[in-house]
């Protein structure tokens, strides 16, 4: 069987000392105890590659900016994907510099790069800044330039209950076209309220074809969509335009409560507790509620982490009663996109335990229903194009 670490992100006020490792062969077990934030190579106003804990073989770029403390207000994270590869810190450094956001590079992610390879590096950059990086849960959010922008509609899809909002930078979800009329798979749908901020040339003919049926369809799952445009074409906007979306999704967020990270924590001691007292299932339906009740806060952060905890432990996981575990697309997703993200990183244990989860959700979506847009005027060279 294989052992994967599992360490819980909290307040070092709370909990100073490390859980302690115990290295057999080339696995570690990992105490479930609390502990801090896992050792990071970058300080406030740095920028480097990091290397992924669980997966090596993944590194990621990442800038803190000068407001960044382990210990102090926690900030913003963006992440960002480019067509090209390489993530796009650096066009974003100075700004997120100056607003005081977190900015990371998934450097994999590239026009012709296979699904299943996007979706496994996500997975192993995500799980590591949570579990090293003190950042705001209620303000995630992620975006790039053209291929990256379609690249980060899928990490709204696989973060669905983390990810506050989108910056679409010349790009669309890229469902094909046939004449006037866009049509979009049911496992398009993003979360209620996804903030999406969009940047269009304007002589950027292909985005603003695909703008008005992205803007429809993504009115049905309740986003909230605000468009700026520059002059010129398919192209990154102006670095005054890059501040003031940004500045937008951080405005437009609904910010965590005074009290909120200090009863999260509270609440995950508690969940901790419990499952130390067998009480495993409980746990496990509660921290289901919270991620699909309370998303992008800090429970449901805290819940995130316990959920990692208990899949990690495939062999206690399995004799858990998941019946009617949770209902709707979105816990669903939840554990498809966990187990498939799992699954691309040998990450066998929590595999095993989010397919078992998902024999407990009750789905309304089979995943293969379309809706289809039309009645926007298609001229060339777009008109009868297939995507």
């Amino acid at each position: 069987m294989r052992i994967i670490p599992i360490i819980m992100k909290v307040s070092r006020r709370f909990w100073p000392k490390w859980c302690f490792s115990i290295l057999i062969g080339c696995t570690f077990i990992v105490s479930p105890a609390f502990a801090g934030l896992l050792p990071f190579p970058l300080s406030a106003n740095q920028r480097g590659t990091v290397t992924c804990l669980e997966n090596p073989s993944y590194t990621y770029d990442i800038y803190l900016p000068p407001a960044y403390s382990t210990n102090g207000t926690p900030l913003p994270i963006f992440y960002t994907m480019s067509p090209t590869g390489g993530g796009m810190v650096s066009t974003f450094q100075s700004t997120c510099s100056s607003l005081n956001i977190i900015v990371v590079g998934i450097t994999g992610t590239a026009n012709g790069v296979p699904w299943n390879r996007v979706l496994r590096e996500i997975y192993a950059v995500t799980r590591d800044v949570r579990q090293r990086v003190l950042y705001d849960p209620t303000a995630e959010f992620a975006g790039g330039f053209s291929g990256g922008g379609e690249c980060s509609y899928m990490f709204s899809r696989f973060r669905a209950q983390h990810v506050a909002g989108l910056f679409e930078i010349a790009g669309w979800l890229a469902r094909g076209n046939s004449g006037a009329s866009v049509s979009y798979y049911g496992i398009d749908r993003v979360q209620t309220n996804l903030l999406i901020a969009r940047t269009t040339g304007t002589s950027d003919t292909g985005t603003i074809f695909y703008n008005p049926f992205d803007s429809n369809y993504l009115a049905t799952c309740g986003a909230v969509i605000k468009d700026w445009s520059f002059s010129g074409g398919h192209a990154v906007p102006p670095a005054s335009l890059l501040s003031t979306c940004l500045t937008w999704l951080v405005s437009q967020r609904i910010p965590a409560g005074p009290n909120d990270q200090a009863d999260a924590l509270a609440q995950a001691t508690v969940w901790q507790s419990r499952i130390t007292a067998g009480q495993r299932e409980s746990v496990l339906r509660e921290c289901v509620s919270n991620l699909m009740i309370h998303p992008r806060s800090w429970f449901a952060y805290q819940a995130q982490l316990t959920l990692d905890q208990l899949t990690t432990n495939y062999t206690a996981f399995r004799s858990l009663n998941v019946s009617n575990l949770a209902q709707g697309d979105f816990a669903s997703d939840l554990f498809f996109y966990y187990a498939y993200g799992a699954a691309t990183n040998a990450d066998w244990s929590r595999y095993n335990s989010c397919m078992k989860a998902l024999t407990g959700i009750t789905v309304t979506n089979d995943f293969d229903g379309t809706t289809t847009i039309t009645g926007f005027p298609a001229t060339a060279p777009f008109a009868g194009q297939i995507g």
